[in-house]
């Protein structure tokens, strides 16, 4: 399984190459979406949490594959989140070619907010909540060591911190931390979970020539006089008095 993931992602990183090849040569109009392709992968382990988990310990890769797309501008709210990308991605795991726990196969939308204002070195965080599927489970008789996961489909949670460091308008290099859980939420017990902690590398590119981010000036917060949207209004008036000075009361003149 291992060697046929290898030249899976052999042939997706000599795709994005030729891809690249084939637009450098011309100028194609800038996209109205900034669609991105993403691949990544990791090196992982287990996380365990409880004293009983310690005989599946094991080091394991995973192969992660992204399709998103990089806000620049559309709605206010992007402006104010600093520009995030959102997507979905699809995750892929042996857990340790472990016979109890068995594979894993996740797909998650996620969005990935910048923490920085630097686009060409941004440190991001990456929140993805989706469905995983465990092709093995507990069974009483014929996998009664699997105590980790009680049912095949469980929830996906997904929590990283990423570097992302561009090398030129159309492509960046990743570099990432993080936590990947699954688990049923009790369900259908016995449930533990299974929290991997992961570092991982990657690639992405965009489809198409992308549309620049906007000035961090052109969309503020609210401009003076600037409609925001709510369907009343308040005025305000103001009246100030001004006293009369009787001709008796004129302040006298000041001499030297």
């Amino acid at each position: 399984m291992l060697n046929r993931m290898k030249v899976f992602f052999t042939a997706i990183l000599l795709t994005i190459c030729f891809w690249q090849a084939g637009f450098s040569q011309g100028g194609p109009p800038a996209s109205p979406h900034n669609f991105q392709l993403e691949t990544r992968i990791h090196g992982s382990l287990f996380l365990q949490h409880h004293f009983e988990m310690r005989q599946f310990d094991a080091h394991f890769p995973m192969f992660e594959i992204s399709l998103q797309r990089a806000t620049y501008g559309q709605s206010q709210w992007e402006a104010v989140y600093r520009y995030p990308m959102i997507g979905v991605s699809y995750l892929y795991t042996d857990l340790g070619n472990s016979e109890a726990l068995g594979n894993a196969h996740a797909i998650f939308p996620f969005i990935n907010f910048p923490l920085n204002r630097d686009l060409d070195n941004s440190l991001n965080f990456k929140l993805g909540l989706g469905l995983a599927y465990l092709t093995n489970k507990f069974h009483p008789t014929e996998n009664y060591q699997n105590f980790a996961i009680g049912s095949h489909l469980n929830a996906a949670v997904s929590i990283y911190f990423d570097f992302r460091k561009k090398i030129n308008r159309r492509s960046n290099l990743i570099l990432s931390a993080g936590l990947t859980h699954f688990s049923n939420g009790s369900m259908k017990t016995p449930n533990f979970g299974l929290n991997i902690l992961s570092v991982s590398a990657g690639y992405s590119f965009f489809l198409k020539k992308p549309n620049p981010y906007l000035s961090r000036k052109l969309l503020p917060e609210l401009y003076k006089f600037e409609f925001d949207g709510k369907k009343w209004f308040s005025a305000e008036a103001t009246h100030r008095r001004i006293k009369r000075h009787e001709p008796g009361n004129w302040p006298k003149p000041f001499r030297l």
